[in-house]
């Protein structure tokens, strides 16, 4: 029985698969910084691509939600000016703080996994703002007619869906 058993193992122990998934999402995060979002797409295998859309789509939610958390903050004066350190020592700082600190949560619990400074200001800043009015479903998982030479596993592209366009 498989009772809360969730994943598929790939044939990999735990350690491996973190890393792999962390690197396919790096890989995917990478493309999105240089080509923009509309060309954020990896090629893989079926289950492998199946797998690591779960992780995918949680990273970008925690975008989304750490964007939206930003943007209802008020302004904050430049640093180190008279009027930071005059804001800094009213009562306004604190609900400020406590407004933006979930966002700050969210940010380091997408490091936690990602390891990459680069590649969570992409998810943040690009990628996140690609998908504001977007509910979920922010991946796809197109079946490739080709199978790979050596072992005929079934490939795939694994790519954000930015829009309604179909490849």
């Amino acid at each position: 029985m498989r009772h809360r058993v969730k994943g598929k193992k790939l044939n990999r122990n735990a350690s491996h698969r973190k890393a792999m998934f962390r690197n396919m999402v790096l890989g995917l995060l990478a493309k999105c910084d240089s080509s923009g979002v509309d060309n954020c797409r990896i090629v893989t295998t079926l289950p492998k691509a199946k797998a690591v859309r779960g992780i995918v789509e949680r990273l970008i939610t925690f975008g989304k939600r750490a964007s939206l958390l930003v943007s209802s903050a008020p302004v904050v004066p430049d640093r180190d000016s008279p009027e930071w350190k005059a804001w800094r020592a009213s009562p306004e700082w604190r609900l400020w703080a406590q407004a933006v600190a979930p966002a700050v949560c969210m940010r380091r619990r997408a490091f936690s996994f990602l390891r990459s400074d680069k590649a969570v200001r992409v998810l943040f800043d690009v990628v996140a703002a690609q998908f504001t009015d977007r509910l979920g479903g922010y991946t796809r998982v197109v079946r490739l007619p080709t199978y790979r030479v050596g072992d005929s596993t079934r490939l795939a592209i694994l790519e954000l869906s930015v829009g309604s366009r179909r490849v």
